[in-house]
């Protein structure tokens, strides 16, 4: 789980969120392939990112301690996670991230469904989605002055990412085929 935008608000959190998915996609992509190449199984993977409210804090541990957070916002991207398997899509955004992106984050591959079941929950959802077989695909790149100079790798992004308290949430699995 990446959460953005957290314990301190940050104007480009769902922006973030969003690329942070698309690279992670590509990287497993291409570590999927070297591993395919060298005899393993190719990885499997789903992504689901949800933009809202969620409440952080601290759980203290006898060893260390574990920063989490709560809410609906959480369980809807775990949900859309799952939903992935559903739809047959490498990653599923709802419609409030979606909302908060730049206008021309939408490129062609990117399919929306209106009102759509997602498992676990009983109300509809407007959530986009990218087919399994789009491949390649890449994050849009704004002209913003909050964006650090030096982007970081898709592996970086992924442990580097901010917590977000009222921001967006990837939620990413990976597992063996």
């Amino acid at each position: 789980m990446a959460v953005f935008g957290f314990p301190l608000p940050l104007a480009t959190a769902a922006l973030r969120a969003f690329e942070c998915a698309v690279e992670l996609s590509n990287f497993l992509d291409v570590w999927s392939e070297i591993r395919m190449r060298d005899g393993e199984e190719p990885l499997s993977f789903a992504i689901g990112v949800h933009y809202g409210h969620v409440i952080g804090g601290v759980i203290p541990g006898e060893h260390h301690s574990e920063y989490t957070v709560i809410g609906d916002s959480v369980n809807l991207a775990a949900r859309l996670q799952a939903m992935c398997k559903l739809t047959d899509a490498r990653i599923v955004i709802s419609d409030e991230l979606a909302c908060k992106l730049p206008r021309h984050w939408r490129t062609p591959e990117w399919q929306t469904l209106r009102a759509a079941t997602v498992p676990g929950r009983s109300e509809t959802v407007d959530v986009h989605l990218l087919p399994m077989q789009a491949l390649g695909i890449q994050s849009y790149q704004p002209q913003d002055p909050d964006r650090n100079a030096s982007r970081p790798n898709p592996g970086a992004a992924s442990r580097a990412a901010r917590h977000n308290g009222d921001q967006a949430r990837t939620w990413s699995a990976t597992s063996r085929a």
